[in-house]
C-alpha cells in the first residue's frame, strides 16, 4: 500500500496495533540484523542479551519472538525484516497506546530517520467479541459460567494469535498457576490491583481534552490537514 500511495501522491501512515515497545523492536531489526549477520550454534545456545532502543533494559536473545530465533529457517523472518524496512518510508506511524503507559519506548524515537511516532490510545473495540466468537449460545454459557465464579478468581491467559502449546507445556503452565497462588493476587487493595486501578484511571485521562492521547490526535489530524 505504500507504493500505492506514493504513485497516487498520498500521505501513507502505518497503524500499529501492537506496543510501541515491540514497534521499536520492529524499527531495529534492520539494524540488529545487519549487526549478527546469520545466527551462529554459539549465538543460538548463548545467554546474550541485546540492547533494543525501545527496551529500558537489555533484551535476552531467548525471549525474543519465535521468528527471530529462527532466522536461518526463515520462518516468515524475510516477511518481517522487509516491513520493518519499509515502516521508515511511511509519512508517520499511529499506535494504540499512551505516553503514561510506555514513556521509554515512546521517548526513544527521536531519531530523525524514524517517521513521528502518535500514540492515539487505548483505542477500544466495543463491538468485537460479538464477531470474535460467532456462536452466540458459547458466548453466552461462557458469559455465565463467568458471572457465577467468585470475584478475582479467574486468571485469563493469552499466548498471542500465533501460540502454540504442546500438552506438555500446558501441563507446566497449569501447575505454575496452581503453585503461585494466582487466587489472590487481585484479591483486595493488593499492589497489583492498585496498579491496575492507577492505569486505567491514565489510560481514562489520556484520552481528556487536554490528555496525551487527545492532544497527540489533535496533531495528528492537523498534519493530515497540512497535507491537502
Amino acid at each position: 500500500m505504500i507504493d500505492v500511495a506514493d504513485e497516487l501522491g498520498i500521505p501513507c501512515y502505518l497503524f500499529f496495533a501492537s506496543p510501541a515497545a515491540f514497534l521499536g523492536f520492529m524499527l531495529h531489526l534492520p539494524t540488529l540484523n545487519t549487526q549478527l549477520g546469520k545466527l551462529t550454534p554459539e549465538f543460538d545456545e548463548s545467554e546474550t542479551e541485546l540492547a533494543i532502543p525501545s527496551f529500558s533494559n537489555p533484551v535476552p536473545r531467548k525471549v525474543l519472538p519465535s521468528f527471530f530465533l529462527k532466522r536461518n529457517g526463515d520462518d516468515g523472518y524475510s516477511w518481517f525484516l522487509r516491513h520493518a524496512r519499509r515502516y521508515r518510508e511511511t509519512k508517520g506511524i499511529v499506535v494504540n497506546t499512551f505516553q503514561e503507559l510506555e514513556p521509554f519506548p515512546l521517548n526513544s524515537f527521536s531519531s530523525s530517520d524514524i517517521p513521528p511516532v502518535h500514540p492515539v490510545g487505548p483505542l477500544l473495540d466495543h463491538v468485537g467479541p460479538a464477531e470474535w466468537l460467532s456462536n452466540r449460545s458459547q458466548r453466552e454459557m461462557i458469559t455465565a459460567w463467568l458471572d457465577q465464579q467468585p470475584t478475582s478468581s479467574v486468571v485469563f491467559l493469552c499466548f498471542g494469535s500465533m501460540g502454540s502449546l504442546s500438552v506438555a507445556q500446558l501441563r507446566e503452565i497449569a501447575l505454575g498457576l496452581e503453585r503461585t497462588g494466582l487466587r489472590g493476587l487481585m484479591e483486595g487493595d493488593g499492589e497489583v490491583r492498585e496498579r491496575v486501578k492507577e492505569m486505567s484511571e491514565k489510560s481514562r485521562m489520556a484520552l481528556m481534552a487536554d490528555g496525551s492521547s487527545n492532544v497527540c490526535l489533535e496533531h495528528l489530524i492537523e498534519e493530515l490537514m497540512a497535507e491537502i
